[in-house]
């Protein structure tokens, strides 16, 4: 899974992701039918790759089985891509809905974006790194990165494809 936004306009020949150092080529992609790229709603899709991915030596992520109430959630792992396209883990903390609401006023969509940003510091999510990154709350994804305002500013929160609202989509999508 990843942002519909990485996506649009991305055809599966010559595609390709590197999982764990090694590279899968893309077989299929799929968005969210009602991705909208003026608004960023229904940020996520899905690449179906050619083989199954080895979990040698990776933690992978699950998805949650139900909806998860982020405001039980005290801390959250935040990944960004460094300058050589690697993973690296921040620590964060999950951004109330109504803060949210109070940075972003209308360009929200609760039912299916959340906010996080940086424990410690002042970093938005996506100063330095592009969407499309993962959120987890323990060993469950639980949003892929998808936009913000500004840069390193706390008043910005990152915004993230909330994945429990796209369990349905997503369990249609592997059948």
């Amino acid at each position: 899974l990843t942002a519909a936004h990485c996506c649009d306009g991305m055809r599966p020949a010559g595609s390709n992701v590197r999982i764990n150092g090694d590279i899968y080529d893309v077989n299929t992609i799929v968005m969210h039918p009602d991705y909208d790229d003026y608004n960023t709603t229904n940020d996520v899709c899905m690449l179906k790759l050619t083989e199954k991915v080895s979990t040698t030596g990776a933690n992978p992520a699950v998805l949650p089985s139900a909806p998860i109430d982020m405001k039980d959630v005290d801390s959250l792992d935040i990944f960004w891509l460094d300058g050589s396209n690697q993973l690296i883990l921040i620590p964060g903390i999950f951004v109330s809905d109504i803060k949210c609401f109070q940075s972003y006023e209308d360009s929200l969509t609760a039912e299916t974006m959340m906010c996080a940003q940086e424990l410690i510091g002042s970093r938005d999510d996506f100063c330095n790194s592009p969407g499309g990154v993962p959120m987890t709350f323990e060993t469950v994804l639980v949003g892929i990165g998808s936009w913000g305002y500004g840069c390193a500013m706390p008043e910005y929160p990152g915004v993230y494809a909330q994945i429990d609202a796209y369990l349905d989509w997503i369990a249609k999508e592997m059948e």
